[in-house]
């Protein structure tokens, strides 16, 4: 897991001959509101990793630190896999 702040996120991503097929991340906060922008963000993020094949993604606004632990976490992730 990665922490965000105070926030925590560890991606998990299914690869098929080397491409991101799927990317999920689980993740936990302290507070309701970081839980809700990071039930909105996540998401946005699992797709943006499958649709740029790597651990190079936008940002989501507004989630700047739930959008980093995220790309450290998918980076992670990606190397682990050997990729």
């Amino acid at each position: 897991m990665v922490p965000g702040s105070q926030n925590w996120v560890s991606v998990t991503v299914t690869l098929t001959n080397s491409v991101i097929t799927s990317a999920t991340a689980s993740y936990w906060s302290p507070t309701t509101f970081s839980t809700r922008l990071m039930s909105r963000a996540v998401p946005i993020l699992n797709s943006e990793a499958v649709s740029a094949n790597s651990a190079s993604i936008s940002s989501v606004g507004g989630a700047s630190l739930v959008s980093s632990a995220y790309q450290t976490s998918l980076q992670d992730a990606l190397l682990k896999s050997g990729r």
